[in-house]
């Protein structure tokens, strides 16, 4: 067994998640090209991210929601859909800091647009964009 001697438990990763095959589900929609912006400022970051989506057949005739993981740490900005803001009705933050979208188009495709804020410098938990030692550094969730 490792040694956590010396290691803050704020520094520590978070729990590994396990997700069975058995939990797996068909995704709605799939992601076919993603933009991203970072602008990094000692005091805060934006990202911003431009996600285009493709409806797959497990999306049926309706417009399933789609779901985002993300952290409570993660200030929402601006949400639009193909380059119209969403109304606060149409999504909904999930204790875990993810956002739930309804009231997608059935049209084949669309866009969305995702803007956040950040403080990499208060990030401990070690995932997303955190600042260690003056650095700027991303680790995906579960890595």
């Amino acid at each position: 067994m490792a040694s956590t001697a010396g290691v803050s438990s704020e520094a520590t990763p978070s729990a590994v998640i396990t997700v069975y095959r058995q939990d797996y589900q068909p995704v709605p929609y799939t992601i076919t090209t993603v933009g991203l912006e970072f602008v990094l400022h000692e005091e805060s970051t934006v990202a911003r991210s431009t996600l285009s989506f493709e409806r797959t057949p497990a999306a049926g005739a309706g417009s399933p929601p789609l779901e985002l993981a993300g952290s409570p740490e993660l200030e929402l900005v601006a949400l639009l859909l193909d380059g119209v803001a969403v109304p606060p009705s149409s999504y909904e933050r999930s204790a875990k800091g993810g956002l739930v979208i309804r009231g997608l188009p059935s049209t084949p495709g669309f866009t969305l647009s995702v803007e956040t804020r950040l403080k990499p410098q208060d990030n401990t938990s070690l995932e997303g964009l955190y600042k260690s030692s003056g650095n700027y550094c991303t680790q995906a969730r579960g890595a």
